[in-house]
Protein backbone atom coordinates (compact mmCIF):
# COMPACT_ATOMS: atom_id res chain seq x y z
CA UNK A 1 0.00 0.00 0.00
CA UNK A 2 2.81 2.37 0.90
CA UNK A 3 4.77 1.21 -2.20
CA UNK A 4 1.41 2.60 -4.29
CA UNK A 5 1.03 5.98 -2.55
CA UNK A 6 5.11 6.77 -3.23
CA UNK A 7 4.25 6.10 -6.90
CA UNK A 8 1.11 8.08 -6.89
CA UNK A 9 2.49 10.94 -5.36
CA UNK A 10 5.40 10.92 -7.49
CA UNK A 11 3.60 11.21 -10.65
CA UNK A 12 1.90 14.23 -8.78
CA UNK A 13 4.74 15.61 -8.35
CA UNK A 14 6.14 15.06 -11.96
CA UNK A 15 3.15 16.24 -13.52
CA UNK A 16 3.60 19.96 -11.76
CA UNK A 17 7.42 19.90 -11.73
CA UNK A 18 9.05 22.95 -13.06
CA UNK A 19 11.68 21.73 -14.83
CA UNK A 20 9.68 20.69 -17.86
CA UNK A 21 8.34 24.64 -18.14
CA UNK A 22 12.20 25.73 -18.47
CA UNK A 23 13.16 22.73 -20.95
CA UNK A 24 10.30 24.02 -23.19
CA UNK A 25 11.52 27.49 -22.77
CA UNK A 26 14.67 26.81 -23.51
CA UNK A 27 13.91 24.32 -26.57
CA UNK A 28 11.60 27.81 -27.36
CA UNK A 29 14.61 30.30 -26.92
CA UNK A 30 17.10 28.18 -28.97
CA UNK A 31 14.16 27.48 -32.18
CA UNK A 32 13.73 31.41 -32.02
CA UNK A 33 17.61 32.16 -32.70
CA UNK A 34 18.37 29.13 -35.09
CA UNK A 35 15.76 30.56 -36.83
CA UNK A 36 17.52 33.99 -36.88
CA UNK A 37 20.68 32.57 -37.73
CA UNK A 38 20.22 31.84 -41.51
CA UNK A 39 19.22 35.79 -42.46
CA UNK A 40 22.89 36.55 -42.13
CA UNK A 41 24.07 34.86 -44.76
CA UNK A 42 21.66 36.34 -47.32
CA UNK A 43 22.12 39.85 -45.45
CA UNK A 44 25.65 39.33 -46.34
CA UNK A 45 25.36 38.55 -49.55
CA UNK A 46 22.52 41.99 -49.85
CA UNK A 47 24.91 44.52 -48.02
CA UNK A 48 27.90 45.76 -48.48
CA UNK A 49 30.19 45.13 -45.69
CA UNK A 50 31.42 48.48 -45.26
CA UNK A 51 27.35 48.88 -44.47
CA UNK A 52 27.27 45.93 -41.97
CA UNK A 53 29.84 47.10 -38.94
CA UNK A 54 27.32 46.49 -36.21
CA UNK A 55 28.36 43.24 -34.20
CA UNK A 56 25.39 43.21 -31.05
CA UNK A 57 23.13 45.83 -30.59
CA UNK A 58 25.54 47.56 -27.70
CA UNK A 59 27.76 49.66 -30.28
CA UNK A 60 25.17 50.23 -33.36
CA UNK A 61 27.29 51.50 -36.55
CA UNK A 62 24.60 54.37 -37.45
CA UNK A 63 26.11 54.57 -41.01
CA UNK A 64 25.22 50.89 -40.98
CA UNK A 65 22.22 49.30 -43.59
CA UNK A 66 18.92 49.88 -41.05
CA UNK A 67 18.44 46.12 -42.23
CA UNK A 68 21.42 44.88 -40.57
CA UNK A 69 21.03 47.19 -37.81
CA UNK A 70 17.17 45.78 -37.09
CA UNK A 71 18.90 41.87 -37.43
CA UNK A 72 22.04 42.70 -35.21
CA UNK A 73 19.43 43.92 -32.77
CA UNK A 74 17.02 40.55 -33.45
CA UNK A 75 19.72 38.39 -32.87
CA UNK A 76 21.01 40.33 -29.69
CA UNK A 77 17.67 39.89 -28.54
CA UNK A 78 17.36 35.93 -29.12
CA UNK A 79 20.18 35.37 -28.00
CA UNK A 80 19.75 37.08 -24.31
CA UNK A 81 16.52 34.94 -24.77
CA UNK A 82 18.34 31.64 -25.25
CA UNK A 83 21.30 32.71 -22.27
CA UNK A 84 18.36 33.72 -20.05
CA UNK A 85 16.77 30.60 -20.50
CA UNK A 86 19.65 28.10 -20.32
CA UNK A 87 20.70 29.55 -17.47
CA UNK A 88 17.71 29.16 -15.83
CA UNK A 89 17.89 25.62 -16.23
CA UNK A 90 20.57 26.03 -13.84
CA UNK A 91 18.33 27.66 -11.68
CA UNK A 92 15.15 25.65 -11.30
CA UNK A 93 15.46 22.40 -9.08
CA UNK A 94 13.38 19.20 -10.58
CA UNK A 95 10.53 18.30 -8.15
CA UNK A 96 10.65 14.97 -9.51
CA UNK A 97 12.74 12.25 -10.33
CA UNK A 98 11.02 12.26 -14.10
CA UNK A 99 12.66 15.78 -14.02
CA UNK A 100 15.68 15.04 -12.85
CA UNK A 101 15.63 11.93 -15.95
CA UNK A 102 14.25 14.91 -18.34
CA UNK A 103 17.02 17.32 -17.13
CA UNK A 104 19.97 14.65 -17.65
CA UNK A 105 18.57 13.83 -21.17
CA UNK A 106 17.79 17.20 -22.40
CA UNK A 107 21.69 17.91 -20.75
CA UNK A 108 23.29 15.29 -22.74
CA UNK A 109 21.10 16.46 -25.71
CA UNK A 110 22.29 19.88 -25.82
CA UNK A 111 25.97 18.75 -25.00
CA UNK A 112 25.95 16.63 -28.03
CA UNK A 113 24.59 19.31 -30.25
CA UNK A 114 26.11 22.49 -29.57
CA UNK A 115 27.38 22.59 -25.59
CA UNK A 116 26.13 24.74 -22.76
CA UNK A 117 28.96 27.80 -22.01
CA UNK A 118 31.54 27.07 -19.74
CA UNK A 119 31.21 29.82 -16.98
CA UNK A 120 28.37 31.86 -15.13
CA UNK A 121 28.84 33.80 -12.11
CA UNK A 122 27.71 32.19 -8.73
CA UNK A 123 24.93 34.14 -7.09
CA UNK A 124 25.85 32.19 -3.79
CA UNK A 125 29.55 32.85 -4.13
CA UNK A 126 29.71 36.78 -5.31
CA UNK A 127 33.37 37.32 -4.63
CA UNK A 128 33.85 35.12 -7.34
CA UNK A 129 34.76 36.89 -10.64
CA UNK A 130 34.40 33.77 -12.44
CA UNK A 131 31.58 30.95 -11.39
CA UNK A 132 31.55 27.45 -12.72
CA UNK A 133 30.46 25.41 -15.08
CA UNK A 134 26.62 25.23 -16.19
CA UNK A 135 27.33 21.10 -14.95
CA UNK A 136 28.09 22.38 -11.96
CA UNK A 137 25.17 24.27 -11.05
CA UNK A 138 23.06 21.70 -12.44
CA UNK A 139 24.30 18.77 -10.70
CA UNK A 140 24.15 21.04 -7.18
CA UNK A 141 20.20 21.49 -8.14
CA UNK A 142 19.83 17.69 -9.16
CA UNK A 143 21.30 16.69 -5.95
CA UNK A 144 18.81 18.96 -3.99
CA UNK A 145 15.94 17.32 -5.74
CA UNK A 146 17.11 13.86 -4.65
CA UNK A 147 17.39 15.01 -1.55
CA UNK A 148 14.23 16.19 -0.91
CA UNK A 149 12.69 13.35 -2.38
CA UNK A 150 14.58 10.77 -0.53
CA UNK A 151 13.60 12.70 2.73
CA UNK A 152 9.62 12.56 1.18
CA UNK A 153 9.73 8.78 0.59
Amino acid sequence: MMVGTAVVGTAIRSASDPIFAAIEAHKNAMEAYNLLVPRQDGLEATIPKERRQTRGADEIIETDDPRWIKFQRQINQASDAEIEAECELTNVTPSSIAGVIALLEYASKIEKEIGFREIYSDPDEPSEKLGRSWYYFVTRNLADCLRTIEHAA
